[in-house]
C-alpha cells in the first residue's frame, strides 16, 4: 500500500482531532540517505582552505628576510587590504617602511594574497 503524503496544514488539524501537538516541520518526509554520502559532501562543501594569513604566516622570513623576521610579525589585515606588521621598536618600523615596496612585491607572489595593496605598521 503507497503511503500518502499531506500538507504539513492538513497534518496538524488530523492531529487537532486525535489531540497529538503539531508537527513543525518536514523532516520526516525527507527520503533516508546513506551516512557516506553525506559525509562526503559536508567534506567536499567545508574543505578548510589555507587562508591568506596562514600562508603570509608560513613564508614571513621571505617577505621579509630572515634578519626581520623575528623582530616584526603579521597581526591582521585591515578593512581596505592592508596588511598590519608588528614592530619590536621603532627603528624596526622605520627600516620595514623603506622596505614597503618590496614587502608588497614579496606578498603579491603569494597565492591568495594578491588581494593585499598596502603595508601598515604598528610598535608592540
Amino acid at each position: 500500500m503507497a503511503r500518502r503524503h499531506f500538507s504539513r496544514c492538513v497534518r496538524n488539524l488530523i492531529a487537532d482531532l486525535r489531540l497529538l501537538p503539531h508537527e513543525e516541520n518536514n523532516a520526516s518526509l525527507r527520503r533516508s540517505r546513506q551516512i557516506g554520502s553525506i559525509v562526503d559532501a559536508v567534506i567536499k562543501n567545508f574543505t578548510i582552505k589555507s587562508r591568506c594569513e596562514d600562508i603570509l604566516l608560513e613564508n614571513w622570513p621571505l617577505i621579509v628576510g630572515e634578519s626581520f623576521c623575528s623582530r616584526c610579525s603579521p597581526v591582521t589585515i585591515l578593512p581596505g587590504d592592508a596588511l598590519l606588521i608588528a614592530c619590536a621598536n621603532a627603528v624596526i618600523r622605520n627600516e620595514l617602511s623603506l622596505m614597503k615596496p618590496l614587502i608588497l612585491r614579496n606578498i603579491s607572489q603569494l597565492s591568495r594574497c594578491k588581494h593585499i595593496k598596502d603595508v601598515r605598521f604598528r610598535l608592540i
